[in-house]
């Protein structure tokens, strides 16, 4: 049984026992044939590990296989809709603006939330394995969650078996809760690799005090929380204009580093965001 047949079936075998209505909702899987003849108008090809993951089960009609906003696994016949509206409306944004805001037009949904998507990456030739990217759709904002959809899946199964993943319950509701500093170190080690790229781009960041490459790992750094990260970003705090850095990029860079410092939860940060509640920069002390 390969990795993530294994790791889907472990977190079937969680559904059935603590939540028998959502693992009900999962569909039967699909043929290689059958998933053929669906993506037969896609113009690029999938890779082995979506074909394996809609063998498996092809979606379910009900939210939250992931913990959080409920993120549906997408049947493919949804997700094939969802690539079809995305590809019109950013290929609308191209024409009317000349800008795709980042759109990757190999990108294809696998897990689903109204402002929020899960996308694995197409290619010409068939791959074995792609990167998994969150997208947020209501600014175009993305960047690399996991090193293969695999290793997602693993993430995923661990965070059940661990109890970064858990149940509570409110007003005879159930709901599904992440513990966040658990679920970074699950992430942390089935990622190893994007964590030594993170760690590699915050470097630059800081040679070249980078708003914009700052934020091209932003949410990287918010869902490792990886400690190494911290002192970086403890320097970002004290950007000056002595830097040669506009008034505009010192607060910006400030402001974001704030924040995501305030989501690793390290407490060698604590000290250093204390100081700047004295910033000129009402932007940073709202951080």
């Amino acid at each position: 049984m390969s990795k993530l047949k294994q790791s889907l079936e472990k977190i079937l075998a969680w559904q059935k026992i603590n939540r028998p209505e959502y693992a009900a909702k999962f569909q039967p899987g699909l043929t290689e044939e059958e998933i053929e003849e669906k993506l037969k108008d896609i113009p690029f090809r999938l890779p082995r590990e979506v074909y394996q993951l809609y063998q498996w089960r092809n979606g379910s009609t009900f939210d939250y296989f992931l913990p959080g906003a409920g993120f549906i696994f997408l049947p493919l016949e949804r997700a094939i809709e969802e690539y079809e509206v995305n590809a019109e409306i950013h290929s609308t944004n191209l024409e009317y603006y000349g800008d795709d805001f980042g759109w990757n037009p190999y990108y294809f949904p696998i897990f689903f939330e109204w402002i929020e998507n899960f996308f694995v990456i197409g290619s010409d030739k068939q791959q074995e394995e792609s990167p998994v990217i969150y997208y947020f759709i209501e600014d175009g904002s993305h960047d690399i969650f996991c090193s293969s959809l695999t290793k997602m899946i693993q993430v995923i199964s661990e965070c059940y078996d661990t109890g970064a993943y858990y149940i509570t319950e409110e007003a005879g509701r159930q709901f599904l809760e992440e513990d966040e500093v658990k679920v970074a170190q699950v992430l942390g080690k089935y990622n190893p690799e994007l964590l030594d790229a993170t760690l590699n781009e915050l470097q630059q960041v800081q040679n070249e005090l980078s708003y914009r490459k700052l934020v091209s790992i932003t949410y990287r750094l918010r869902w490792y929380k990886d400690s190494r990260t911290v002192e970086p970003l403890i320097n970002l705090l004290q950007v000056s204009e002595s830097d040669k850095k506009s008034v505009d990029d010192i607060f910006q860079i400030q402001a974001l580093a704030t924040s995501i410092l305030g989501r690793i939860n390290d407490t060698k940060a604590v000290e250093p965001l204390i100081e700047v509640l004295d910033s000129e920069f009402s932007i940073t002390r709202f951080r």
